[in-house]
């Protein structure tokens, strides 16, 4: 498991959490001005920053929780397979989060943003 907060200095997280911000700004600004913007921005959401999401979770899916040596004493310490299980459902809740941007007027809360911290944090 990487260090506390490397994951956020990552080349994928310098990339997709600006992104983030930025749909979630332009969110807000158009219900601000009581503008619509005909689900482009969730489109646009979706296509990055839930394709992103997905593929990461195909990847980290194949990766084991804990290593068993040849003679099967384990390698990861029990604080470690707390701490995956605890990031399994933060990335969870972040999967649901991004289906709530589809509600009118709800969609114009920080919930990209949200999202990509949850996936990142796990």
């Amino acid at each position: 498991m990487p260090e506390e907060g490397t994951a956020f200095l990552s080349p994928e997280a310098l990339v997709i959490f600006p992104l983030a911000i930025i749909l979630d700004l332009v969110g807000i600004v158009l219900v601000i001005f009581a503008l619509d913007d005909f689900f482009i921005t969730d489109v646009i959401g979706f296509a990055t920053i839930g394709a992103w999401s997905f593929f990461r979770s195909q990847i980290k899916g194949k990766e084991p929780e804990v290593e068993i040596s040849s003679i099967g004493e384990k390698r990861g310490t029990i604080k470690e397979v707390k701490q995956t299980k605890k990031a399994g459902k933060a990335a969870k809740w972040g999967k649901r989060l991004k289906f709530l941007e589809l509600i009118p007027y709800v969609g114009a809360l920080p919930f990209w943003t949200v999202s990509v911290y949850f996936e990142l944090k796990s």
